[in-house]
């Protein structure tokens, strides 16, 4: 392997990204292109770079592994900064990504309460929200 490439963990095996192909995928918005490249903006970008290029795929409000495997990168990097975006955008999102979506918004905002008043009163909050914390 070169530097050319990040090593990537995906779903248990060890996957190649171009660098080249991260810094594209850092200048693009809408949906990001494969699981691999949400891992490597997660894992690999400068912390700024990966919060807006993950803001900017949940808001694309695909329905998609891509957006839930985005809405995880944030949880995972404590993007704080972003809890008030993902809350205006959970509202479009389709369902059961719009539960993922506020639920992700209330972990980063420190609002663990409140989530949880909703756990016990959402069904589907409560279905999606353990992909977020665990």
């Amino acid at each position: 392997m070169s530097s050319a490439h990040l090593v990537i963990p995906l779903q248990g095996r060890l996957v190649e990204v171009p660098r080249a192909a991260l810094a594209s995928e850092l200048a693009r918005s809408g949906a990001i292109a494969s699981l691999a490249l949400v891992e490597a903006v997660v894992r690999a970008a400068p912390r700024p770079a990966a919060i807006a290029r993950l803001v900017a795929a949940v808001r694309t409000a695909a329905p998609s592994t891509m957006t839930l495997t985005a809405l995880v990168g944030l949880v995972r990097l404590d993007a704080v900064e972003a809890a008030d975006e993902i809350a205006a955008v959970a509202p479009a999102l389709p369902s059961p990504l719009g539960a993922a979506a506020r639920a992700a918004s209330r972990l980063l905002g420190g609002e663990l309460t409140i989530l949880c008043e909703e756990l016990a009163a959402d069904d589907l909050m409560a279905q999606r929200t353990p992909l977020l914390i665990c």
